[in-house]
């Protein structure tokens, strides 16, 4: 192996054990009743942001097919009336 494959793999681990560790916390907090409302509001608003990604996801999905198009019928034109327009 490559030192930089070896350095990827080593930043993908760290990564992985990093998850871990987070989800290790989120379940200590889930077990809080003071900090279960909290828990449940992010993951609420992590649930929209989710969303929100998703119809942006499709937008620009749907401007980049747009644009795809535009310049197919450009490119379709004859030369003369690529000029003016």
């Amino acid at each position: 192996m490559a030192f930089g494959e070896l350095e990827d793999l080593c930043c993908h681990i760290n990564a992985k054990i990093g998850c871990v560790k987070k989800l290790l916390q989120l379940r200590a907090i889930g077990r809080e009743p003071s900090l279960k409302e909290v828990l449940r509001n992010v993951g609420q608003e992590m649930a929209e942001l989710h969303g929100l990604l998703d119809r942006m996801e499709g937008e620009l999905n749907q401007q980049r097919q747009l644009a795809a198009v535009s310049l197919r019928s450009q490119l379709r034109r004859p030369r003369s009336l690529r000029r003016w327009c």
